[in-house]
């Protein structure tokens, strides 16, 4: 098979996985992808503001999954995350991008004016 065409098949399965999980994506949640196809000595996420160039990758190693809570992400913005794999060849094109607005996951401030009605 051809480079090209594994890069295709595989960026295909990365898209069909990544795809079925956007409408339900919380903090609470994880990134999975199909494996790729032929050697693969890790994968990498990228995530950013903008679709056609995100700021920020990280290597993940071998795994096929990864837990959204680790990137580093604000509040309230819209992220754009795809994943690509690589070897010592080279890195492979990254998937179609999923869209993620991390929720408010601040907890409440704690209640204020406790009082008893018992008297010591």
């Amino acid at each position: 098979m051809s480079d090209k065409l594994t890069l295709t098949i595989m960026s295909f399965l990365v898209l069909a996985i990544v795809t079925f999980i956007t409408p339900s994506l919380s903090l609470a949640e994880t990134l999975r992808w199909n494996a790729s196809k032929g050697r693969v000595d890790g994968y990498k996420i990228y995530w950013g503001q903008n679709k056609q160039k995100p700021t920020n990758s990280r290597k993940v190693g071998k795994r096929v999954a990864y837990s959204i809570d680790k990137l580093p992400l604000k509040e309230g913005v819209t992220y754009y995350i795809s994943v690509s794999a690589y070897n010592s060849a080279g890195e492979s094109r990254r998937s179609a991008p999923v869209v993620f607005k991390p929720g408010d996951n601040t907890p409440p401030s704690p209640p204020k004016g406790l009082k008893s009605n018992t008297k010591n």
